[in-house]
This record gives structure tokens, sequence and C-alpha cells, in this order.
């Protein structure tokens, strides 16, 4: 996995000449991802149930089909987000499809590639006998966007995507302040009249327009541009008092570069020192598990292809002499130095 934090890196060539020339290699290897650094569908050949191996592929579309139909897959499914559910800028998101942060499917396809894993392992510690797991950038995509899925499945019929300056609903939308911070109110109807007095426009809920639900409906739009105004007129600490004083839920649209802010992303571990990497990545994002009373290892820099090759075949009994021999008839490549 890519995220790992105790990774090490090796490149034997387990496939070719290097199994061919060195048929012991392999079976001396970490039961557990011995097969990184191998290619396609080598992995799986290597599979034997009674070695206790447990090799684990990541698949852009799955084990069967092209992978890069996959890959176009989970941009449809990961991809749609709708007006107004963009953290960067709602108002400038259109009514079409936008695309997701680059990566953003790697990170959650690699915790289910950790349960695929833990659950091979559970299964050695039970039966004896090693697994070859798989995941795919296709099925977490898939599984991330059950929800709207399923419902698709069962032939639901789904709303046109927001559009902010024409929301189904004014009182659940996003706004912006004076101070030009974004935020989503989420107003129920009970609260209307605490929210119509707040900002100073108690006798909207007497205007004609929109005191019929019919008309209100009809006439969304300008109520929608009536609130926009007012909300653009006052800073953020303003309606943040008058909201609070309501009991109004509210939320604030930030992007990455204010969320690294957040002093709770380092007082909870979100967010920890990066050991090791040089230049400016001093911090990193920590994985959202917590096993309480259990201290994480430190997060380190991720190794260089072959790094570690010779440490970790010291480790497994291997010599100096055997070492150079791996070296010379290619199953090691040259192990590249880490960027300081």
């Amino acid at each position: 996995m890519a995220t790992t934090i105790r990774s090490k890196g090796r490149d034997p060539d387990l496939q070719g000449q290097g199994q061919r020339r060195h048929p012991g290699l392999g079976g001396g290897l970490d039961p557990v991802g011995a097969a990184e650094g191998t290619r396609g569908g080598a992995r799986c050949r290597l599979h034997r149930p009674e070695r206790r191996w447990v090799l684990a592929d990541e698949l852009l579309g799955g084990p069967i089909g092209p992978d890069d139909a996959g890959l176009g897959r989970i941009f449809r499914a990961n991809g749609e987000i709708p007006e107004g559910g963009n953290a960067v800028n709602p108002q400038t998101l259109k009514s079409c499809s936008t695309l997701p942060f680059a990566g953003t499917g790697d990170s959650p396809t690699a915790v289910g590639l950790f349960s695929a894993i833990v659950t091979g392992l559970y299964r050695r510690e039970r039966t004896g006998k090693g697994s070859y797991v798989t995941t795919s950038l296709l099925a977490e995509g898939i599984w991330s966007a059950s929800v709207a899925i399923q419902a698709a499945l069962c032939e639901a019929k789904f709303s046109p995507q927001h559009d902010r300056k024409n929301p189904a609903n004014a009182a659940m939308n996003v706004y912006k302040s004076s101070d030009d911070i974004w935020f989503l109110l989420v107003v129920t109807p009970d609260k209307l009249p605490a929210v119509a007095t707040g900002i100073g426009r108690a006798d909207l809920l007497k205007e004609p327009r929109f005191a019929d639900p019919s008309q209100l409906t009809a006439n969304m739009s300008q109520l929608t541009a009536i609130v926009d105004e007012i909300f653009s007129a006052q800073p953020m600490a303003h309606w943040r008092e008058v909201l609070d004083r309501a009991n109004i839920t509210y939320g604030l649209v930030r992007d990455p570069t204010d969320v690294i802010k957040d002093p709770q992303l380092r007082e909870n571990g979100i967010v920890v020192p990066l050991q090791g990497a040089g230049g400016n990545l001093k911090a990193t994002i920590s994985s959202p598990i917590q096993v309480h009373g259990v201290t994480k290892e430190p997060a380190k820099r991720a190794p260089e292809l072959g790094e570690h090759s010779e440490e970790i075949l010291e480790q497994l009994g291997f010599d100096a002499k055997e070492i150079d021999g791996f070296r010379t008839s290619g199953t090691l490549g040259k192990p590249k130095q880490p960027v300081t």
C-alpha cells in the first residue's frame, strides 16, 4: 500500500530470471505482500495457498475486463459532484459534472486493500492457508457512491444537480459573506421565523410572493437573490453570531489551504509530523484509525524502490556474496537513493 508508514523498498524480480536463477528467493520473503514489485498477473500466478502467503493486488477495473474501461467508470462514479458540493468555490460550478481532486480514489482504495489483507491474514490464522486478495478503484468507487448507485439499480428518479441561484429551497443553500467566506445554510421550516428576524427581514414571512407554498416554489429564485444580497452585506463573524443565537445549522465551506489551519487536525493526530522527507514536506495526513492505548509509529517518508533490498535479504539470511550475485544477475536493480 502506498500509504503505509512502515514499508520497506525492495525490488526483487520474482518472475522471469530472478525466479529461474534463484528459486529460493521468493520462498523466504515476508508472507504478506511478498509479490510487491511484480507486474500484471504475476501476483496471481505466484499464489499458492500452501505457502501461507497473503498476496494483495490493487487493480483499476477488476480482474475481469479491461482496466482502462474501469478507470473511465470510476470517474463517472466519483466525478459527478453537484453544484455546491465543491469545497473550493461553489459559485463557479456549473450544472455539469466536475472532475474530482487528483488521486482522491487512491487513499480509500488503499484502505480497502488493507482490509482485504487483514481478512486474508484472519483466514490464514483460522485455516493455515494463504490467500490472493484484490480490490480495485472501480469497486471502491462504486462502494463509496453506493447509496446513489443502489438507488439507480432500483430505478429511482434523481433530482437535477444543485443550482445555488435557483435552489429547490433557499433555506438549504450556499451563500457568501462580505469577507468572501462561503457557508452552507441548513434551515428547517420551524426555524424560518428566527432566520428572517435575525437577518432583519421578518417582513419576508408575510410577503405574498413567499407566504403561499405554491408561490414560494414559483418565486424561489427571487427569494434566493434577496437572501444572497443580505448575507453578502455583513462579514462572517456577524452571521456566526446571528445563526448561533437562533440555533441554526450551518457550516463553513473551506478550501484545502484553510482546512490545514484548523488546530484540531494536529491536536487529534489527524495531521502529524513527517520524518525524513526533506524540503518543505514537514507534515502529513495520518491514517484515520485510532487504537486507543497504542501509540502509532511515527510517519516517515515512503522508501525508494529497492532502497532496503540488501537489508531485507540480510535479514532473510543471504550473505554479501549472494546479494552481489543477485545484483550481477539482474535479480536486484540498483537502489534509488532518497531525495533530500
